[in-house]
């Protein structure tokens, strides 16, 4: 399979907020943050915790109350993770936190999401597999006829042009 990479990528909508220090140095936060990317990708569906508090859930086998402490000091109450699959293969694990403290304060409880609008957000994590693989394979195909062009055009031992590029370059300068 593929290797999941950690990006420090990070959106953030609200302009008093700043992202999550990417560049820590805690390595127990550091393994936490990748299991959590690692058992979302695992389940292949996506994952949403209302509270934050909850983030036991998903069973580490590293202190996850670190990462726990540190979200909510960022203010950080809720997550939702959605893997993009491609063909039952994981891509990426996209990450979403919010703050949804605003409901507790108004004495709301913290909203849930319907099984369809789950199912909706699983739907776009698949159509953004698909779209990332079709990007993959474009990209692959491109560097394929470029290495073509090269071959069709250049003697592969000496590397000097050949008849056919020196007919090309003639046709360029006239």
């Amino acid at each position: 399979g593929t290797r999941l990479e950690r990006s420090d990528y990070c959106y953030v909508s609200h302009p008093d907020f700043h992202c999550l220090d990417n560049s820590t140095t805690d390595d127990e936060i550091l393994a936490t943050e990748l299991e959590l990317v690692e058992k979302i990708a695992a389940a292949q569906q996506i994952e949403w915790l209302a509270n934050i508090s909850d983030l036991d859930a998903f069973n580490f086998s590293h202190n996850y109350q670190r990462l726990q402490l540190q979200l909510q000091e960022h203010g950080l109450t809720s997550l939702l993770g959605l893997p993009i699959v491609f063909q039952e293969e994981v891509l990426a694990v996209l990450i979403f936190m919010a703050d949804c403290s605003h409901y507790q304060e108004e004495g709301a409880s913290v909203p849930t999401f319907s099984p369809d609008w789950l199912d909706l957000m699983q739907s776009v994590g698949t159509q953004l597999g698909t779209l990332m693989q079709r990007l993959r394979t474009e990209m692959a195909l491109k560097e394929a006829n470029e290495k073509l062009q090269h071959l069709v055009a250049y003697d592969g031992l000496t590397e000097i042009a050949n008849r056919r590029r020196f007919d090309e370059y003639l046709d360029e300068q006239w």
